[in-house]
């Protein structure tokens, strides 16, 4: 069952990736190209801003929080290793969220910022890329 709804949820995952992708192509309306409405500069600060912002936003609270625990826990293992620091920055970026919030914007400029949401979105293979292990048995056999 394990290997069952692992291969259902990468199925589902893609699915919705696919999905999101194709509405980026076929969503604006029959009367204008969407050319109309793809940005470049503005999907490329956008692009940029998302990434720093979520690099300020991981990288030195995690060093922070293994500050804390080296120094006033006592502990000698990092509480956030840099692998899972990674992750939180790759996976913040996927955007479920942002695409949930953009399909809903109204007004005239309401499709060039869904074009946008849409690319900025990152996803699909956060854990496999950056090689961590991810699963109730892995988790358990490392004693937490």
């Amino acid at each position: 069952t394990k290997y069952i709804f692992s291969t259902l949820a990468q199925l589902s995952e893609n699915f919705i990736f696919i999905y999101l992708g194709l509405s980026l192509f076929t969503s604006p309306p029959s009367s204008e190209k969407v050319t109309n409405y793809v940005k470049p500069i503005f999907i490329t600060i956008t692009t940029v801003a998302v990434v720093f912002t979520r690099y300020a936003a991981v990288f030195p609270l995690s060093e922070a929080i293994n500050l804390f625990h080296r120094h006033v826990r006592g502990q000698r293992q990092e509480e956030l290793p840099h692998s899972y620091q990674m992750m939180l920055f790759w996976a913040g970026l996927r955007g479920a969220v942002g695409v949930a919030l953009a399909a809903g914007f109204k007004g005239d400029n309401a499709q060039t910022l869904r074009i946008t949401v849409l690319v900025v979105v990152f996803g699909g293979t956060t854990a496999r890329m950056l090689g961590i292990r991810t699963g109730t048995s892995e988790y358990i056999s490392l004693g937490r």
